[in-house]
Formats: C-alpha cells, sequence, structure tokens
C-alpha cells in the first residue's frame, strides 16, 4: 500500500503469496477506505475501511451484504 496525498494505491497482501489490485483508494488522517475485487466462479467486490495506527491498520471489509472485521500489521 503507497500514500500520495490523499490517495491510496497499491495491493491489498491476502497471504500465501495472493495479492488483489487497491482500487478506488483514499487517506483521511488515520483513516482509509478502499475496494478490492476477487475474481473467480463468482466476482465480488470487498469495500475496505480501517484506522492505522503505528504499523498496524484494523477495520471493516464488507460484501454481498455482510460485514467482518479485519486487520494488518506491517511487515518489516
Amino acid at each position: 500500500m503507497v500514500t500520495e496525498g490523499n490517495k491510496l494505491t497499491g495491493a491489498f497482501d491476502l497471504g500465501n503469496d495472493r495479492f488483489l489490485e487497491i482500487q478506488e483508494g483514499s487517506v483521511d488522517g488515520n483513516s482509509l477506505s478502499f475496494s478490492i475485487t476477487r475474481e473467480g466462479m463468482m466476482t465480488m467486490t470487498y469495500l475496505m475501511s480501517a484506522v492505522a495506527e503505528g504499523d498496524t491498520m484494523s477495520g471493516t471489509a464488507t460484501a454481498m451484504g455482510t460485514t467482518a472485521p479485519w486487520s494488518m500489521t506491517r511487515s518489516k
């Protein structure tokens, strides 16, 4: 993930060498939002939001009417 001004770009790391391109990414202070689309038998777009604190961010992911928590930590 890369920020330039209030724009967020890059890729969302799903683990196991799986990455999804960040779309419509934005940053406002330490809050961020973006969407990612998983292709396959059934294409699904997730609307992601989070708050970053240090090397960690946590928030919610919404897709198909369901919302779930998510978090990630920056690898060093």
